[in-house]
């Protein structure tokens, strides 16, 4: 008796890259072992309304209650159908990750097996969505790159190279018939050098990177032209390109659009990747880019980003640029609302270079095209075979399932004073969970802030592949903070951002202090003047390093025995007792407690003397004051921002975010302001 297959994704007979995956996919199926059906998003030319009636495989539209993608219509198609494996291909993992909690129960009442075989191509690895991985029973994603990134955090994962859909088409033309290709399709620019760009009008695509970048080269190497095979503003595009072009003043006939409206087939496609001279591929990041792989088959020289699945199509084959502009990119199915994945995209300036060495050097451009060529074939020769898939989850044979941790975990991987300021938040986390444990994760070297902490039941060392066996995780500054623009653009606090984030109620800081050794305690114990504690570094030098904390400790000598905390290698403040590098962050709370004025730059010292009461003098220096200041919980806080219209050339605070500023703008503070800051603190108490 046939198995029956259940696929989700695109339309085999649309026009997407994905339908043309699941296309080729779907040919390739065994039907004398299997009997297909198709869950298909968008326009196709066959439709259909029951499953499993019709040969090679039916239909079923997505569209249905309104929903393109058709969530609840896919519920109801797996509740009213049986069927031995859902098999989802090509589409993002977080499509449908709203039903993932309604597609696991199905599957445990129907007992099919679930494959999903998605792309993958974020730089780093996501938490989040551990849950939607672990939740399938054969996960694939469909790039190395996608494997090697994911392998550590999920054993199971499989790299399935899929096939190219009419892969035995695609050839290149010999150089004739591509002049005579050329003058039919670009008749008025057929003298010319054409770049070409094929892909979607998306952000993550970058079209206008690519526009810009051919302006820089245009204008030293007028006699080229370029083609954009992709949609103008509307419902299926987010730049405008006719007005980008417009902006950019380029000659007439010198940007070609591809013509709205117009089916091109696969036919259409050869022909014009056989009459451009070279394609160009700026995108962010790739799962796989189809585009790159058939201008290969074609004898079109390639440059593309050095990117996520790029290296592993094009390797030596074409020009990588490589990407050094970080740009965030929004990215959909993880929370409500807008969140921004870090990534980088290629300079405007490097990729233009890179035209005009394929421009310019026929040899290397002929070479480039021979081994796009060879590295096509070789690349198409090792693919994936989708019965191999099916035939080992037909197979009878227990799921492994990743074990549960009844409980809440809280992630926070860095810094020490991010980690103090979250203390806040745990409070209401174990309000708003009474009846589970509370857990905290973060990196090895910052446990013991939280030892002691009376709502934490265990801590644990930083494990990507935690989060997914909770019931609850929490990590605003990873979800929420790192991709937004709190640095310059906040005027909240940064310690007040976890608990309104989390929308609880705040609570104290807490850090347990640990008595220090008795051969430091001793001395501290038995001083005759009040102790000032200096923090002389942050984690970002040199835009979190004071250098001139000497002058200070010795200008106040005579009134405080000063006491210097931190790293080893921090820069030496000339205090009286020298502690650097040899307490806990605990041990430097025993210290801290005991002190009536701190002296700081923005890092965790300062949180800690603020969150203990202690006045103090801190320094933010390239920092936003409005938000990383410390939040002092009693005592006196004096914040001394640099004078940035005289010493800074962007006028305002940049977070270090400007790397080659010439001087440090903390710097800029004078030893002689700190002085008289001490001194009005010690007047205002007497």
């Amino acid at each position: 008796m046939k198995k029956k297959i259940l696929f989700v994704g695109e339309a085999p007979y649309a026009f997407t890259g994905n339908s043309n995956m699941m296309n080729a996919l779907l040919s390739s199926v065994d039907t004398d072992k299997y009997e297909v059906c198709c869950f298909g998003s968008g326009e196709s030319q066959i439709k259909g309304d029951s499953i499993f009636h019709s040969m090679p495989f039916t239909i079923i539209p997505s569209f249905k209650h309104g929903d393109f993608w058709g969530n609840v219509h896919l519920l109801e198609v797996i509740n009213s159908s049986s069927f031995d494996v859902l098999f989802m291909v090509g589409i993002d993992l977080w499509r449908y990750a709203s039903i993932f909690p309604e597609i696991v129960k199905l599957r445990q009442v129907k007992k099919f097996k679930w494959v999903f075989l998605f792309p993958y191509d974020f730089e780093n690895y996501r938490r989040e969505w551990a849950g939607w991985i672990n939740a399938i029973d054969i996960p694939l994603v469909y790039s190395q790159y996608g494997e090697d990134l994911l392998k550590e955090y999920h054993p199971n994962i499989t790299y399935f190279r899929p096939p190219l859909f009419g892969s035995e088409i695609f050839t290149s033309f010999p150089v004739e018939q591509k002049k005579m290709e050329k003058s039919k399709i670009f008749s008025q620019v057929a003298n010319k050098f054409i770049f070409g760009f094929i892909g979607q009008n998306q952000l993550r695509k970058d079209p206008l990177r690519v526009l810009e970048a051919f302006s820089l080269f245009h204008k030293k190497n007028p006699n080229t032209a370029l083609y954009l095979h992709t949609e103008n503003q509307g419902p299926k595009g987010v730049y405008n390109i006719n007005q980008a072009v417009f902006d950019l003043d380029f000659p007439p006939h010198t940007i070609l659009l591809k013509k709205e409206g117009q089916i091109y087939s696969q036919l259409d496609m050869i022909r014009i990747y056989n009459a451009i001279d070279c394609l160009v591929n700026a995108s962010f990041q790739e799962g796989l880019s189809w585009t790159v792989l058939e201008a290969m088959l074609s004898g079109c020289p390639v440059i593309a980003s050095d990117t996520t699945a790029h290296p592993e199509l094009l390797w030596d084959a074409g020009i990588l640029v490589k990407r050094t502009d970080r740009v965030l990119l929004p990215i959909g199915g993880i929370t409500e609302g807008v969140v921004y994945a870090s990534t980088h995209a290629c300079n405007t300036e490097k990729l233009a270079e890179a035209m005009a060495t394929m421009y310019l050097n026929d040899e290397y451009r002929l070479e480039c095209s021979e081994q796009g060529l060879l590295r096509g074939k070789e690349w198409l020769a090792s693919v994936s075979n989708v019965n191999d898939v099916l035939d080992v989850v037909s197979i009878e044979k227990p799921v492994q399932r990743v074990e549960r941790i009844k409980g809440v975990l809280f992630g926070q991987k860095a810094s020490a004073g991010d980690i103090l300021m979250t203390t806040q938040c745990l409070k209401g986390l174990k309000e708003l969970h009474p009846d589970l444990p509370l857990n905290y994760m973060t990196s090895q070297k910052y446990m013991n802030i939280l030892e002691g902490n009376p709502y934490i039941e265990n801590i644990y060392s930083w494990d990507d592949s935690l989060p997914a066996r909770f019931d609850f995780y929490y990590n605003p500054h990873e979800q929420r903070i790192l991709p937004g623009h709190w640095g310059r653009n906040s005027n909240s606090l940064l310690s007040d951002f976890y608990w309104k984030i989390l929308k609880v109620e705040p609570g104290s800081f807490f850090i347990y202090p640990q008595e220090i050794p008795s051969e430091f305690s001793v001395k501290i114990l038995s001083v005759d003047r009040p102790i000032a504690v200096v923090y002389s570094a942050g984690a970002d030098r040199p835009f979190r390093e004071y250098q001139y904390f000497g002058i200070v400790c010795n200008e106040i000598k005579d009134r405080y025995v000063t006491i210097q905390l931190g790293g080893h290698d921090d820069y030496p403040a000339g205090a009286e007792i020298d502690l650097r590098g040899q307490l806990t962050y605990r041990q430097e709370a025993w210290v801290v407690q005991r002190a009536s004025l701190g002296l700081t730059v923005d890092t965790f010292g300062a949180h800690l003397v603020g969150a203990l009461g202690v006045s103090q003098v801190t320094l933010p220096g390239s920092s936003n004051s409005r938000v990383v200041q410390p939040k002092q919980t009693a005592g006196d806080l004096i914040i001394l921002d640099p004078d940035y219209v005289k010493v800074c050339p962007g006028l305002g605070p940049c977070s270090a975010s400007v790397r080659d500023c010439p001087l440090p703008c903390i710097g800029s503070i004078s030893p002689k302001k700190i002085i008289e800051s001490i001194d009005f603190i010690e007047r205002k108490g007497l």
